[in-house]
């Protein structure tokens, strides 16, 4: 099985924690809790699918992903941070509820290509829930250097297993020189 480092970026409190619970525990926890460094987890996806294997495709092996959550204090220096090394792919979030997070993601994503030439990342905007007018938004600045721009909801779990097999989607592809 094929295994890939990913690193969750953005501003503090956009929701990267709890897309990670909600993806690896099938739940959303209220109780807010900084992360302090990073967090890391491993969950087994399919590539282009949720977790439960619905990929509405051909059957795919599943892949590794070791999720490295990062605080979101340091900032776009987090790309020089050692936490960040040997990233083969990143999830970076934004909140549709502080449209001024978008601009972080934004220099994040600059950031990200800029040191990780050649590997992907997925842009979330996320807590879609709480802003329905979210979901018309443009977001081509978000986009430009994204391999996709995913709307989420930790809270009710749209599209958070589709973001995450959108990463894994992208490294297997990649991997195969697709």
């Amino acid at each position: 099985m094929a295994a890939y480092k990913v690193i969750v970026l953005g501003e503090i409190a956009v929701g990267k924690t709890s897309l990670v619970r909600r993806l690896k525990l099938g739940r959303f926890e209220a109780d807010y809790r900084a992360t302090v460094g990073v967090d890391i987890y491993q969950f087994e996806i399919e590539p282009g699918g949720d977790p439960d294997g619905s990929n509405g495709g051909e059957k795919a092996d599943p892949v590794s992903l070791m999720i490295w959550d990062i605080e979101g204090d340091m900032a776009e220096s987090v790309l020089q941070h050692y936490y960040s090394f040997g990233a083969d792919a990143a999830l970076i979030v934004s909140d549709a509820t502080r449209p001024e997070t978008e601009a972080t993601a934004e220099v994040l994503g600059s950031e990200f290509v800029e040191c990780f030439p050649g590997r992907p990342f997925i842009q979330a905007v996320n807590k879609i829930d709480l802003v329905p007018e979210a979901r018309s938004g443009t977001y081509e600045t978000l986009g430009r250097h994204a391999e996709r721009v995913m709307l989420t909801s930790a809270l009710t779990g749209e599209m958070v297993g589709e973001a995450f097999g959108a990463v894994a989607t992208v490294l297997e592809r990649r991997s195969r020189g697709g």
